[in-house]
């Protein structure tokens, strides 16, 4: 098929705006896709590390709960312990205790513990009942004579006595800590104490504990202290089985005491005892910093992207709070974040295939309608240049003919062919004129088709974009009464957390942790109920935003429509210009026949006239400026500049030739070409 034919310039036009405006919705589309799901990803990646920071903070305060459970009981009952041993030096309560039941006291105790590792008290030289001097070497003393008896429990359970080791010792640990911290920190401050973790020998074998101790004091002396050892095993398994089921195991939870040691970390326990430096040596120091402060902190580290909360760890009255820390990569938290990203990625690319695949086969449907219109178009111009063909081919033959008659009414008969020859002129312009009217109304009436299917398309989407918004309408609707049910949920939680910080403050001492869970939980509860109102207001905005969009698509549905029924209007008008067209274009042919016949007639008349050749000549002339207007036209068409052949006119022997007369064949003009 040539190119530069007419159907080919119309497909070629047709398709070219056809690839063009899929172009731009696919691009678009592309377009608005990716920046949904940035948007998308950004959101809920926020969302979800601001969830994550909320878990790690309840989940180290339920570690904290647990463990610091275990050491107040350790430690509530040294406190007991030294209040019953305060009481012998007190005499207004005429308390008398040997060292006999005073040990027996020391091993029932641990009997009933199961969870203490060791039990013991502590007295300065002399203090219990000046009778060290008997007792050098007795069980529970040591050569002093001191009364030290550790009561202690190994691996198997077993229980035994032996003398407490290294009371007055002031030698460090290799972690720091003095030999002797458990005996002499009490002393020094008359204080409760939780020693900081550090290796002591229980019956021979030494073991990783950390030492409840409380001061013996009595009139403002003091006599010794009663203490409680636990080992560090149960920090360390609770902190495995809080990890265990945490995020499936892969977050770090650590438990530290107050001057930077580690008493648990999960998976870790070869680092129970070291310190926090030789654990985190780049962020150490804020650590430690935070947990001598006694206050919550929850922060992404600048060496890793890893989230981290520490919160306290108080032990009874002591003024060295410990602290458990969590640990997490913020990729563990985003991991399900990234999943949605990633599937939704993939739902959007098969989307967008789909669309250009939609759109791939309605373009190649277009194209093939708009081939067959342009081939039923061009098909009727080819017929009419090839009718006019066989027309300029008679007008040849007809003027050899007219050569052979006679010159005898030369004058008359050439004067009256100019005039039909000016007359034959003027009917082909028109004729061109009516055929060119009738070919632009053909292309105006498809242009006006394609646009009422556009308009079509439009309207169709429209509707589409209002039963959009009626569903996120009434999806934001219902979120706006979940939102009320989490804002009474809310309430509800507030006056639990209120009862329950009521019942705690009864409780007395025994509830102060418990007041404290309490007052959180209700704190808890407040900024959900702020955060649901908020929520409530935002979500309220957007439907009423909404709202206001379905109008404006409602009013754009209408334009659409009034639009579509002014196409209709104009397309109708097109066809009737072009019916009228073709009915001017027969009109103007039959004009034309008539006026050929008044020629023939003419000639007849002219038959012995010499000048008629001259009029056959001037006919060749016509039928030579017709033929290249034939060419121009089927260039036009067919798409190629190839001349256009007629047959030659038959010579008739005889014929005189005779000089042509003055016509008006310079003022006729060749018909415009049609574009």
């Amino acid at each position: 098929m040539n190119m530069r034919s007419l159907q080919m310039r119309l497909m070629v036009t047709f398709g070219t705006c056809l690839l063009l405006t899929a172009g731009a919705i696919a691009g678009y589309g592309v377009f608005n896709a990716r920046h949904t799901e940035q948007f998308v990803t950004r959101t809920t990646g926020e969302s979800a590390t601001r969830n994550a920071k909320e878990l790690l903070l309840n989940k180290a305060s339920d570690v904290a709960f647990e463990i610091g459970r275990g050491l107040e009981t350790a430690l509530l009952t040294a406190r007991t312990l030294g209040n019953l041993f305060s009481g012998i030096q007190d005499h207004s309560t005429g308390l008398t205790l040997s060292r006999e039941q005073i040990s027996a006291i020391l091993r029932g105790t641990l009997r009933k513990n199961p969870n203490f590792t060791g039990v013991y008290t502590c007295w300065e030289p002399e203090a219990l009942d000046r009778l060290d001097e008997i007792y050098v070497g007795a069980p529970g003393h040591d050569r002093t004579g001191r009364f030290i008896p550790y009561w202690s429990r190994n691996d198997t359970g077993h229980i035994w006595v032996e003398p407490l080791v290294d009371y007055e010792n002031h030698q460090k640990h290799g972690n720091g800590v003095r030999k002797g911290d458990y005996y002499l920190l009490p002393r020094e401050t008359r204080k409760e104490v939780a020693i900081d973790p550090y290796p002591y020998p229980v019956q021979g074998k030494d073991v990783w504990i950390t030492s409840l101790c409380v001061p013996i004091i009595a009139d403002d002396r003091f006599y010794g202290i009663a203490g409680i050892d636990m080992r560090l095993d149960f920090v360390q398994s609770l902190a495995e089985e809080a990890c265990r089921d945490f995020y499936g195991g892969a977050a770090r939870i650590a438990v530290i005491s107050h001057n930077g040691l580690i008493a648990g970390v999960s998976r870790m326990s070869e680092r129970v005892g070291q310190s926090l430096k030789a654990w985190l040596p780049g962020t150490w120091d804020y650590a430690s910093r935070q947990i001598r402060s006694g206050t919550a902190a929850i922060r992404t580290r600048e060496d890793r992207p890893v989230l981290e909360v520490i919160v306290p760890l108080k032990i009874g009255r002591t003024d060295a709070p410990w602290a458990v820390m969590i640990q997490i990569p913020q990729a563990v938290v985003l991991a399900d974040v990234r999943n949605m990203a990633g599937e939704l990625r993939a739902r959007q690319n098969e989307s967008l295939l789909k669309e250009i695949g939609v759109g791939l086969g309605l373009i190649l449907l277009a194209l093939l309608m708009t081939g067959l219109l342009s081939r039923n178009v061009s098909r009727p111009v080819e017929k009419a240049i090839s009718e006019l063909r066989q027309s300029y081919a008679h007008v040849e033959s007809a003027s050899g003919s007219i050569s052979a008659v006679s010159s005898a009414l030369a004058a008359a008969a050439s004067e009256q062919a100019g005039s039909l020859e000016e007359t034959a002129a003027a009917l082909g312009q028109m004729a061109s004129a009516t055929r060119q009217n009738a070919a632009s109304a053909n292309q105006a009436g498809d242009a006006v088709r394609d646009a009422d299917m556009l308009i079509e398309k439009a309207d169709l989407k429209m509707g589409q974009l209002g039963r959009f918004m009626n569903s996120v309408g009434a999806a934001s609707h219902e979120t706006v009464r979940v939102i009320k049910t989490i804002d009474e949920i809310a309430f509800q939680t507030n006056l639990l957390a209120l009862n329950a910080s009521v019942e705690a403050a009864r409780a007395g001492s025994a509830g102060a942790g418990f007041a404290v869970v309490a007052t959180e939980v209700r704190n808890l509860a407040l900024r959900s109920a702020d955060a649901a109102k908020n929520t409530s207001e935002m979500i309220r905005e957007t439907v009423e935003k909404i709202e206001d969009g379905q109008q404006v698509a409602a009013d754009a549905h209408q334009a659409f429509k009034a639009v579509a029924a002014r196409s209709v209007r104009i397309n109708t008008l097109v066809e009737e210009i072009a019916s009228a067209s073709v009915e001017q274009a027969a009109g103007i042919a039959q004009i034309s026949r008539a006026v050929t016949r008044l020629d023939e007639v003419t000639q007849e008349n002219a038959a012995n006239a010499g000048e008629t050749s001259a009029s056959s000549g001037e006919m060749r002339l016509q039928a030579d400026q017709m033929k290249k207007t034939v060419a121009r036209l089927a260039a036009l068409v067919t798409g190629n500049g190839l001349p256009v052949t007629a047959p030659a006119p038959p010579h008739i022997p005889g014929s005189v030739p005779v000089k042509a007369p003055r016509t008006a064949t310079s003022l006729i003009r060749p018909p415009a070409k049609s574009v």
